[in-house]
């Protein structure tokens, strides 16, 4: 008896620990049906036939004045009928929208700033660059966008222009890359008109695909006062980022140009169609499709002066998921070894829109809006994935030696932001583990039947890795043992930054709670401490010796609690070595509430610099500050400098940007900055100015 009672209870161990495996299992495979699969061109044409062919719908519209609509059988008369829509196995494809004084012993800095980068060992393009004597810069020159170069030397220490090359119209130049090692600038522009695709007659262009092009312009600046084009290459489809790792380039387009044939067709008839109507207009559509080439449709690049056009993919390089086949929405990753003497473009493709691209030294993710919302073809965990609310797509490729490696798909809940800052939100970890920050707009909907605590949350953190060629959830925050909510009811994520195994963000509605979340276990991450102050900043940046730097906004805050008006531009200095009691040890506040910063849009228009050993980050912000009567604003360069040992940060004055228009309403986006030694020099509206740090 004993015996037989042991057997049922270890069989009820068993039977306990193969359930709550099977729940694992099942939890772990919550992001099904979304991965993509890598095909040869060949195969990629012949399945997305098939699915078209799915999906071919023909609808009759019955001229009449009934005031009902019938829904009949083909080929059978129907009184009174207005529209009679037939399908042959139609299968819908996931929809989606196109949605102070001065210390007296300063230490003196020597070098040079560089680019302000989201992640190190990547470089960005941008509108200025430096190698620490010569500034090269891209704006206007003439009417046509060009390239200038100046000479910080120039007759001992006087800055000036040296040499200028223009480009040609209808032609944006969206940054730059200097190759130091090789003297040798990279410059990406984006043209409105295809030059890819094209035939030349003797007085106009007719384009044979619409589209943009994505320009690559090489230089050769080895003599600074006779910079020369050495190539130039034009990449079919806008480009949407760019990043350079050592000698690779890493460029993300959107082709508009790829289209896929018709799956539906209207017809407009005084009675219904007959069944051999219906089945010759099937066929008909059946016949396009399987006509359509893939060949025909992939964005193409051609380097100027050679002839021919080349693919930007490789075959077998096409990666596809079957849920999700779609026109006008083709992206390419391509990558380009810019130290190869022929040039050459390797790439792969897939359906979708890429709206943030963050890359490290070893992946690229690519990111997008999940708007499905049937859930059934992707087999989501309602209950963690509540329908109607807002999810995050992500696709995690390897990178090495200029290829891409597909590692596996992933959805979390909650969405980025809309612009560049919103690469800020994710961090990869040493174990290749991706760390997610993102946005629950819809935590205070009172319907919601979840009993995730992260569904009610207005802030939501995920981690995730990669098991069987899939991006799992490993943990999130909150959860079931941490199941505060991040952020209170209504307020917004703002700034964030993750690093060193920890995230920093804020949320904001009244006041500003700045968060702190440990993520050294990706599978029971927990919050760490938070603190609340007036205000709120929509950029975060790591300082020495455990300081964070918030840029944003001072608020002002009622006797009654509420938010009152701004009270101008607010730099913050927290102290977060003790990542449960972080502190705001130091601030400052410049201007009125309709002063701005181009830093809170762009983390380029920043400027740093650490002056030798000491202690002093040297810092450099571009303002635009209002008067008092909110008539007139002047656009300045703001200088700082951080103490790390004193954790001070010190106001230093502003240097006013030149300009024919004192009357500057507008938004100086461009604005940028560069350090070299004891010198600052203000890219303002296109042009260099110069000023001493003191």
């Amino acid at each position: 008896m004993q015996l037989i009672f042991s057997r049922i209870i270890s069989f009820s161990i068993l039977l306990s620990f193969v359930l709550s495996s099977q729940l694992q299992a099942k939890t772990s495979t919550t992001n099904n049906g979304i991965g993509l699969k890598r095909y040869n061109l060949k195969a990629a044409e012949v399945l997305i036939q098939n699915e078209l062919i799915k999906q071919i719908t023909v609808t009759n519209i019955i001229k009449n004045n009934a005031p009902y609509k019938v829904s009949v059988e083909p080929g059978r008369m129907g009184g009174g009928t207005a529209v009679d829509t037939l399908s042959f196995e139609a299968k819908a494809a996931p929809r989606r929208v196109a949605h102070a004084a001065l210390r007296k012993s300063a230490p003196i800095a020597r070098g040079a700033s560089s680019t302000n980068v989201r992640e190190k060992g990547v470089d960005e393009a941008d509108l200025v660059k430096t190698d620490g004597r010569y500034l090269f810069s891209l704006g206007s020159l003439g009417k046509n966008q060009g390239l200038r170069i100046y000479d910080t030397r120039h007759q001992g220490s006087k800055l000036k222009q040296i040499s200028a090359l223009g480009f040609e119209k209808n032609m944006t130049l969206k940054g730059i890359y200097l190759l130091g090692a090789q003297q040798k600038l990279v410059i990406i522009a984006q043209t409105y008109q295809n030059y890819v695709n094209q035939k030349s007659t003797k007085r106009k262009f007719r384009h044979h695909r619409w589209g943009g092009n994505t320009r690559l312009i090489f230089i050769d600046i080895r003599n600074k006062y006779k910079p020369r084009i050495t190539r130039q290459a034009n990449l079919e489809g806008s480009p949407r980022s760019n990043y350079r790792i050592d000698n690779q380039l890493y460029v993300v387009l959107n082709s508009y140009s790829f289209s896929l044939p018709p799956t539906y067709k209207t017809i407009t008839s005084n009675k219904p169609i007959t069944q051999q109507q219906y089945q010759n207009e099937k066929q008909r559509l059946i016949n396009t499709i399987k006509a359509w080439r893939i060949d025909t449709q992939l964005p193409q690049y051609n380097e100027r002066g050679k002839h021919g056009t080349h693919s930007l993919i490789k075959n077998g390089n096409f990666y596809i998921n079957i849920n999700d086949i779609r026109s006008f929405s083709l992206s390419v990753a391509v990558a380009i070894d810019l130290n190869a003497t022929q040039f050459k473009a390797d790439g792969i493709a897939y359906f979708d829109s890429p709206e943030t691209v963050y890359v490290t030294p070893k992946s690229m993710y690519l990111t997008s809006h999940f708007y499905n919302n049937t859930i059934k073809p992707y087999a989501l965990d309602t209950n963690a994935f509540p329908r109607q609310y807002p999810k995050t797509l992500i696709h995690k490729f390897a990178l090495k030696s200029g290829q891409f490696d597909y590692r596996g798909s992933g959805i979390v809940l909650g969405n980025l932001g809309w612009n560049q800052m919103s690469t800020f939100q994710l961090d990869e970890d040493k174990q290749g583990n991706l760390r997610v920050v993102t946005s629950n707009w819809n935590a205070a909907n009172k319907k919601n039947k979840s009993n995730d605590p992260a569904t009610r949350s207005p802030v939501i953190l995920t981690a995730l890795g990669e098991q069987h060629g899939k991006l799992v959830t490993l943990s999130r925050l909150p959860n079931r043992y941490y199941p505060q909510p991040l952020g209170k009811k209504g307020e917004s994520l703002y700034g964030a930054r993750l690093f060193d195994d920890y995230a920093y963000f804020v949320t904001f509605r009244r006041t500003d709670p700045l968060y702190v979340i440990d993520m050294r276990n990706p599978r029971s991450m927990k919050l760490a401490g938070k603190l609340v102050i007036p205000g709120f900043s929509d950029y975060l940046h790591p300082i020495d010796n455990g300081l964070l730097l918030g840029i944003g906004k001072e608020i002002e805050v009622l006797k009654n609690g509420q938010t009152g008006r701004s009270k101008g531009l607010k730099l913050s200095l927290f102290d977060i070595r003790n990542p449960a009691r972080p502190r705001e040890i130091s601030k400052i506040i410049i201007g009125n509430q309709t002063s701005n910063t181009q830093v809170s849009r762009n983390h380029h228009a920043l400027t740093t610099l650490k002056v030798g050993n000491s202690s002093i980050t040297r810092l450099l912000m571009p303002a635009t500050i209002y008067d008092k009567d909110n008539r007139r604003n002047i656009a300045g360069l703001h200088r700082f400098e951080i103490d790390s040992r004193h954790k001070k940060i010190t106001h230093l004055g502003k240097i006013n940007a030149l300009t024919n228009n004192k009357n500057q309403w507008y938004w100086n986006y461009n604005d940028r900055s560069i350090m070299i030694g004891e010198r600052v020099f203000y890219f303002h509206q296109g042009k260099f100015q110069e000023a001493p740090w003191r």
